[in-house]
């Protein structure tokens, strides 16, 4: 944790305490994690252990809402009150063999390394001390950051961020110290997510945790283009826009692929009846992803009708009435043109057997590799050695090859243009440092992410009530703004 965060009570700038300092020290601070004015002792394992306050952990935790609701705060003695005691709270977060007490109130969740584990409130005296022969066992983390038995202490690591997130402390994902990778980093974030579903409490750290995804930058949308699946259903627990948006991006592209890959074992235990990998997306998600994906194929249908139908200009004639002989389009003024119409019919060959052959959407890639053709033109298609196996079959003058070959380079620049549309890219990710093969031309808006739509919806359902309530009140005053009501009195 880089930041301190004073009390919302007090705005000491002492220094945060270290989570395995000493509690003497630590009762010289007032920031997180250790408040002077906190009222919960709040205890994850026996070197992190935080004093914090019922206020901010109820209004960010549906968990902690019910855990430290008012009335069951103690009553604190006089004494206790006159020496400064402020803890009302004692929350223990217990291994599930070390049952809670039938006074205490537990919640449970799995700690990450197998094992189970329970948020549970226990029993202080009206000194603020924790009652003894309660059977209150704290999980042991040694200096090394591990559990005993358990191996890595990481969950509890995810708990201490989402609690500091409820101050405002920046949220770091990855190892501690940096230089993680992005599987480490997602691995982090889905850990931050987990608990903070366990405390309900997944709405208050969404923006801090995104923010630290999208401060990745270049490599976090690297990473997506390569897991997309599971980068959207993170997207969909934090209310990521741009994750999100990025994440349906690839899933459209790649979408021959994902419908002809089968899904993971696991869930294929659950759902037996699944049969691609789109099968795990949320039925809104699938309707939106196939909807892109008409669109998309839609546009590769219009770019391929554009170049099976285009033409030069040279070969073009302006429509005349009269004698063809007279008017000097007859026969005569197609001859010079031969061999550019011989050449026209190679590329129209070509064309139509990558078509016929569904290398365009049909394809696994979409039709990518085929429209990433034809914008290198050159010799990306219809090389020396396709035109040669051409000669073969129909062979001319070196003149004649000649004029063929200059033909079909003149065909390459000006079919160029067409298939712009489909090679722009919509995503975020450094397409030409770290190339996909797949289309990314489809535009996600804001609006179609599925929380946003549900937001209208509501909107729309607030304003509905508005009008019938107007329209109800035009019904009851005739509509001119005068009542009907006959028990009306005014005062003169």
């Amino acid at each position: 944790m880089s930041r301190t965060v004073p009390s919302p009570m007090s705005r000491n700038t002492s220094s945060p305490m270290s989570l395995t300092s000493d509690p003497a020290t630590a009762r010289t601070t007032n920031a997180f994690p250790h408040f002077t004015d906190g009222d919960v002792d709040l205890i994850l394992t026996t070197t992190r252990r935080y004093k914090l306050h019922s206020t901010v952990l109820r209004r960010h935790s549906t968990l902690f809402a019910s855990l430290l609701a008012p009335h069951h705060a103690v009553q604190l003695s006089r004494r206790a009150l006159r020496n400064g005691v402020t803890v009302r709270y004692r929350l223990e977060l217990r291994a599930q063999s070390q049952s809670p007490s039938s006074s205490s109130s537990s919640y449970n969740n799995n700690d990450g390394n197998g094992s189970e584990s329970a948020f549970a409130r226990a029993p202080l005296d009206s000194e603020g001390r924790a009652v003894q022969g309660e059977g209150s066992v704290i999980v042991e983390e040694n200096g090394n950051g591990r559990v005993p038995g358990s191996g890595s202490a990481q969950v509890y690591s995810w708990y201490e961020k989402v609690l500091g997130a409820f101050y405002l402390v920046e949220v770091r994902l990855g190892p501690e110290g940096g230089g993680g990778t992005m599987a480490e980093v997602l691995e982090d974030a889905w850990g931050l997510v987990g608990v903070a579903e366990r405390v309900g409490c997944v709405a208050s750290i969404s923006k801090s945790v995104d923010n630290a995804l999208l401060s990745e930058g270049p490599t976090l949308h690297r990473s997506v283009t390569s897991n997309p699946l599971a980068w959207l259903n993170l997207a969909l627990l934090l209310h990521s826009r741009a994750i999100f948006k990025e994440a349906v991006i690839h899933i459209v592209g790649n979408y021959n692929v994902h419908l002809s890959t089968p899904p993971p074992a696991s869930f294929l235990a659950a759902h037996p009846h699944s049969l691609t990998t789109l099968d795990q997306l949320d039925p809104y998600v699938r309707g939106l992803v196939e909807t892109k994906v008409r669109t998309l194929k839609g546009m590769c249908r219009t770019v391929d009708r554009t170049l099976m139908t285009w033409y030069p200009a040279n070969l073009s004639r302006e429509l005349v009435t009269g004698r063809a002989d007279r008017d000097n389009i007859g026969r005569s003024s197609y001859q010079s043109d031969i061999m550019t119409w011989m050449a026209l019919a190679l590329f129209r060959h070509w064309l139509g057997q990558t078509i016929a052959a569904d290398g365009t959407h049909h394809a696994a890639d979409g039709g990518f590799a085929f429209y990433s053709q034809i914008a290198r033109g050159g010799d990306a298609y219809l090389n020396r050695e396709v035109v040669a196996g051409f000669h073969e079959r129909f062979p001319m003058s070196r003149k004649g090859m000649s004029v063929v070959a200059g033909a079909l380079e003149g065909f390459k620049v000006g079919v160029k243009g067409a298939v712009e549309p489909l090679l722009r890219s919509w995503s975020k990710a450094e397409t030409g440092r770290w190339p996909v093969a797949w289309l990314t031309c489809v535009e996600v808006g804001n609006e179609e992410c599925p929380w946003e739509k549900d937001a209208a919806k509501e909107k729309g359902k607030g304003r509905g009530k508005g009008k019938r309530k107007r329209e109800e009140y035009e019904e009851e005053d005739g509509g001119d703004g005068m009542a009907r009501s006959e028990t009306v009195e005014t005062v003169e």
